[in-house]
């Protein structure tokens, strides 16, 4: 896919989620995405939940746009010191052309105000997002197997 313009970074606005919820489905339901929770993860960035919980200062949702289409989400959180990124998406056609890690970095910035440290986690078999953490500074801090049906790593960064 040609980018059309310089891809933005943004929050989330009302006009959003409705794409973004219809973007989080479709990029969920490519064959590499293998979760047992796949419906209460649709169910949970639905557009209805979205709007509700955009509200939440602990809760950071940003997109990527490329021409005003998403072509990127990051949904993360913060909750006494500590951020969690929940969940990075990319559209295939955009991938390995550095919109996920400027998603972290986005989401980074915003979260320093009140986190001393970030977590994330990715599937052990994630060779891209597992370069991409460890290259922006995570370290592994554990693995844990058959977490919601897959082997993870969960990774920390100290700010």
């Amino acid at each position: 896919m040609q980018l059309d313009k310089e891809i933005s970074i943004g929050r989330l606005g009302k006009a959003d989620f409705s794409a973004a919820a219809k973007f989080f489905r479709k990029t969920l339901k490519i064959p590499s995405y293998h979760s047992g929770e796949i419906k209460d993860d649709i169910k949970s960035y639905s557009a209805r939940n979205l709007s509700k919980s955009v509200k939440n200062r602990n809760l950071i949702f940003l997109a990527a746009k490329n021409d005003g289409e998403i072509i990127g989400l990051i949904f993360s959180s913060t909750y006494k010191g500590t951020g969690w990124i929940d969940w990075v998406v990319v559209e295939p056609g955009y991938r390995r052309r550095g919109i996920a890690k400027r998603l972290i970095k986005e989401a980074e910035r915003i979260m320093r105000n009140n986190t001393t440290r970030i977590w994330a986690d990715t599937a052990t078999g994630n060779y891209g997002a597992v370069k991409m953490l460890d290259g922006l500074g995570y370290r592994k801090i554990a693995v844990l197997g058959h977490y919601y049906n897959n082997d993870k790593i969960i990774w920390e960064k100290i700010l």
